[in-house]
């Protein structure tokens, strides 16, 4: 929960800082044993929130294909401290004495602290590759939003929903198997020892290395089952569920059947493989269940690892003093514990719990939760959310029986957009002519079916070919969801048109040009609304949960965002009569949507709101009666927004008075920048205000720039999906070869 709400990297530091210290201070004076126990009892707590932070760490800068491996990688680090600590501590005791562990744990400690503090960062910004795949902790679809969200000054704070967590059946099934795992892992780090030295006779020393075996085998099966899970889960060979099912399941039965013949190994190499086996398998298992925090809740990753790991800390608990009160008993039975029989309650009791967590958590509740595309529906800290998410499903679907692909190919494209529009933030956009993305798709047998294969990108280096983290492929996955396609696998090819980070809707451009090719592969079953749903799940997965960008990429025109909850769109209709060129000027500069709207004020003025409004309705008046002075005017009295960002985009200040002082009706940052618009009603004009505003860009934000003049994409009385190129598939055709390549304008009532 500290976590959540202060920030992992800064309670994680915390918790070291405060057991290495305390380290420092631990007694071994008999005389002294309440400042022992206390000590103890701080180490404790200092050490029960580093996992819940690591949890959050991970959850917020690392990508769910990457989640199994980094959860592995991370945690296995504790099986290499148990295999070095059995190998060197021993001796360490020996010629230090027993004080001297302490202080060695307590200067790693401090050291890994100063570390930390000089090389971890806070949760990363969008400019980084990491988050912005990993998407800030967020879910990769936006979850529905809660009523008690509200805004700080210092950023959002959501009420936990500890209702919904603790009631939640996935929750459960995570709790079961952190309480097996740990209470079969506690058993064995605590007593294993003791069962080589009173079980077998054996001398720790003279083990040599052999004795680290156990533990070092944990650390490589903790990476191998991390490693095999995103492998499963980037190649298809399993989904999400099914491969989370399957390590903990293997993993759990083979150390079940290892903890349970532990005993009847008599010597020392026999006991060393089987423990070996055992924590092996353990860890294998773990690998399967302990990134499932992230997979149900990344946003409470760290609340809901702190509630499981309850259940480890107290399995550790009631663990080891029961066996401690099992060797008791056998000490007496047997008068020592060299016998088999003083030995096989001990590791039988782990044993059967492995046993029957598998009947009773695996095949029952466990894994109930959906995979990364489908979280359970805790709320979000974004206000804004999409209606047909409310259901337990991740989307509604169309279609009750799923849909015959129309055609074998679609060739579609989508327009670059202007968004904002000054003082129309959020809620305004246009799209422009003749400058998009183009998706190509096509039924692809060799792609699994219901999934999406990004085969080729053009025009960008930096994109992902993983359908999970690309524009396009996101909002492809959205729209089959949506229509329920279950048996067919997509191919898509990307071609960019737009630069990325430009201001030009070039998210917004892939993920439209995506969904209406699925949509029309399929037979155009999903209206307007329902595209713009799917393809703001690409939005909100790369910059947020806005709509002036995807709606009129796909709808054309001017598009007036109603309201956000639920999604109501309103096409405005620009008199045809009436000329308008968008003076598009982009610099050599990437300005991030995310990093755009960090820049935004938390808190506005009343004068500065009533003023916004005002202008916003002018904007709008403007748009409609077909008054290019007026919209140019409106466009550029936003007093919000672009004080706040203009100072970001070097030369945006000058470039905006030199296009005013060369004829422009008005000036502004489109979208997020760094793109500079102005509009006129004369393309040569235009040319000639472009020229000014590249010389500003030039002269005062010393940036390259290049300008071009485009029209309005209108629109009148219908909405303009796209434009295709489709290929008739053999099923549906009934005309002849010559006309197997048609072109289509689709259009939407």
């Amino acid at each position: 929960m500290g976590g959540s709400k202060i920030g992992g990297r800064k309670v994680l530091l915390l918790s070291f800082v405060l057991w290495s210290s305390t380290c420092f201070l631990v007694p071994l004076d008999p005389n002294r044993v309440t400042i022992l126990v206390v000590a103890r009892l701080l180490v404790g707590v200092a050490q029960g929130f580093i996992f819940p932070s690591i949890h959050t760490v991970l959850a917020q800068w690392v990508p769910p294909h990457e989640r199994s491996r980094s959860v592995s990688l991370t945690t296995s680090g504790m099986y290499l401290g148990a295999a070095m600590g059995m190998l060197v501590l021993p001796s360490l005791v020996k010629f230090k004495g027993p004080q001297s562990v302490f202080l060695a744990e307590a200067a790693l400690g401090i050291l890994w602290s100063l570390l930390w503090f000089e090389y971890a960062t806070d949760p990363p910004r969008s400019e980084h590759p990491k988050a912005a795949a990993a998407g800030f902790g967020e879910s990769l679809l936006p979850t529905d939003a809660s009523p008690k969200t509200k805004l700080e000054k210092g950023g959002k704070t959501t009420k936990i929903p500890w209702k919904k967590i603790l009631f939640s059946k996935p929750v459960w099934a995570i709790v079961v198997n952190n309480f097996t795992f740990h209470y079969a892992l506690y058993v064995l780090m605590n007593w294993l020892p003791t069962y080589f030295e009173q079980g077998l006779q054996l001398s720790l020393q003279e083990m040599g290395s052999s004795k680290m075996m156990p533990y070092l085998n944990m650390f490589v099966f903790s990476n191998i089952g991390g490693v095999v899970a995103d492998h499963l889960i980037t190649q298809r060979i399993m989904s999400v569920t099914k491969t989370r099912k399957f390590l903990n399941t293997i993993g759990f039965i083979v150390a079940a059947l290892a903890l349970m013949a532990l005993p009847i190994f008599r010597t020392s190499s026999g006991a060393i493989l089987c423990s070996s086996v055992a924590l092996g398998f353990l860890a294998l298992g773990r690998a399967g269940f302990a990134v499932n925090h992230m997979d149900i809740a990344p946003r409470y990753a760290g609340i809901v690892m702190g509630v499981s790991n309850t259940a480890g800390t107290l399995a550790g608990i009631i663990g080891v003093d029961m066996t401690g009160r099992l060797l008791e008993a056998a000490k007496i039975e047997y008068s020592d514990l060299s016998s088999p029989e003083s030995w096989r309650s001990v590791f039988s009791i782990p044993g059967l719990l492995c046993i029957l967590r598998f009947h009773c958590s695996a095949m029952a509740i466990c894994f109930q939760f959906q995979s990364p595309l489908k979280p359970i529906t805790f709320p979000a800290s974004t206000p804004k959310k999409i209606p047909f998410l409310r259901c337990k499903a991740s989307f509604s679907t169309t279609a009750a029986t799923e849909l015959e692909p129309v055609f074998t190919s679609v060739k579609s494209f989508a327009p670059a957009t202007v968004a904002n529009l000054g003082p129309g933030f959020d809620f305004l956009g246009a799209a422009v002519d003749g400058l998009g993305d183009y998706v190509s798709l096509s039924v692809d047998s060799s792609v699994s079916p219901g999934h999406v294969s990004i085969s080729e990108i053009s025009g960008s280096s930096k994109l992902s070919p993983n359908p999970l983290f690309n524009c396009a492929g996101i909002a492809a996955i959205a729209t089959m969801k949506m229509l329920n396609i279950r048996s067919f696998g997509l191919s898509l090819k990307l071609e960019k048109g737009l630069p990325l980070g430009s201001g030009l809707g070039s998210s917004a451009a892939s993920a439209a040009a995506a969904a209406v090719a699925v949509n029309e592969l399929f037979g155009a079953k999903l209206g307007v609304d329902q595209l713009v749903l799917a393809g703001l799940e690409s939005e909100a997965k790369v910059s947020g949960y806005h709509a002036d960008n995807i709606a009129p990429a796909i709808m054309g025109g001017f598009v007036l965002i109603k309201s956000y909850d639920p999604l109501e769109l309103k096409p405005l209709i620009f008199p045809q009569n009436q000329d308008l060129f968008f003076v598009l000027v982009s610099p050599e500069f990437e300005a991030p949507t995310k990093k755009m709207r960090a820049a935004l004020p938390t808190e506005i003025g009343m004068p500065h709101h009533v003023w916004n409004c005002s202008q916003a309705g002018a904007l709008v008046a403007s748009v409609l009666e077909g008054d290019v002075v007026g919209l140019g005017k409106a466009l550029s009295s936003d007093k919000i927004v672009e004080p706040k960002r203009a100072p970001l985009i070097p030369g945006m200040e000058a470039v905006k008075k030199a296009a005013i002082n060369a004829g422009a009706f008005g000036c502004t940052i489109s979208g997020a920048g760094p793109t500079a618009v102005a509009v006129i009603d004369n393309e040569e004009k235009g040319k000639e205000i472009g020229q000014k505003m590249v010389e500003a860009f030039l002269e005062e934000g010393h940036l390259r720039s290049a300008a071009m003049v485009k029209r309005l994409d209108r629109v009148v009385g219908t909405m303009s999906l796209s434009t295709l190129v489709c290929t008739l598939s053999s099923e549906s055709s009934d005309c002849s070869s010559s006309l197997s390549l048609i072109t289509l304008s689709v259009r939407s009532k």
